[in-house]
């Protein structure tokens, strides 16, 4: 089922110069997501959701919380003066070089600098062990906006139908596959060399 629905997923390219980054912030609809690191360092840093209450979360569009700080202001006096809970958030942090995969658990708030110019691949997904949670906040999105309401029908559908199972089920049971088997499964029709030739493209004319 496609539909149009705000943020990405399908795996998405992210092209990074050095000193930029991602300000604090939680996925969302509760996805899960992942990133692989092709080129560059990357710092990432993990607040696991059962200290999000300790970051002072603000609700003001979404169900997608703002922060009054970021993870930066833990080193700061004066922002833990006035926003205390702050020293309580348990604060995980590695630092992604290529060849290394993360992988955030939904909910969670996180904060990525990029050390170096990087190149990374990413995505969000939902499984089995978010569905219930992504669909609840679909629906409750739904009751203002129309795209929502269709992610809904379409997670609702999928655990309905047994097209949750059938995935599970086609996953191979060996650690690893090849890209190319692994794009078949996901009805991706080029090959390998084809979505390269893409992203060379992209990137060369991102630097021109």
């Amino acid at each position: 089922h496609v539909h149009p629905v705000s943020g990405s997923a399908a795996p998405t390219l992210f092209l990074a110069a050095r000193g930029t980054g991602s300000g604090l912030h939680v996925d969302f609809l509760q996805t899960h997501f992942w990133m692989a690191l092709c080129h560059g360092r990357k710092r990432w840093r993990i607040v696991p959701r059962e200290d999000l209450a300790c970051l002072y979360p603000r609700y003001l569009v979404d169900l997608n919380p703002s922060f009054p700080a970021d993870l930066d202001g833990l080193a700061c006096e004066a922002e833990l003066a006035e926003r205390p809970a702050l020293a309580s958030a348990g604060v995980l942090e590695v630092e992604l070089e290529p060849g290394d995969v993360i992988f955030v658990p939904r909910g969670c708030p996180h904060q990525v600098s990029n050390l170096e110019t990087a190149v990374a691949i990413s995505a969000n997904f939902i499984d089995r062990t978010n569905v219930e949670e992504s669909t609840r906040d679909a629906e409750l999105l739904g009751l203002v906006s129309e795209d929502p309401q269709h992610v809904a029908a379409s997670l609702k559908s999928a655990v309905s139908t047994g097209l949750l199972d059938e995935l599970e089920a086609a996953a191979p049971q060996h650690e690893h596959s090849s890209l190319r088997d692994f794009k078949a499964r996901h009805g991706e029709a080029r090959t390998p060399q084809e979505t390269q030739r893409r992203l060379v493209l992209g990137a060369q004319a991102l630097a021109v």
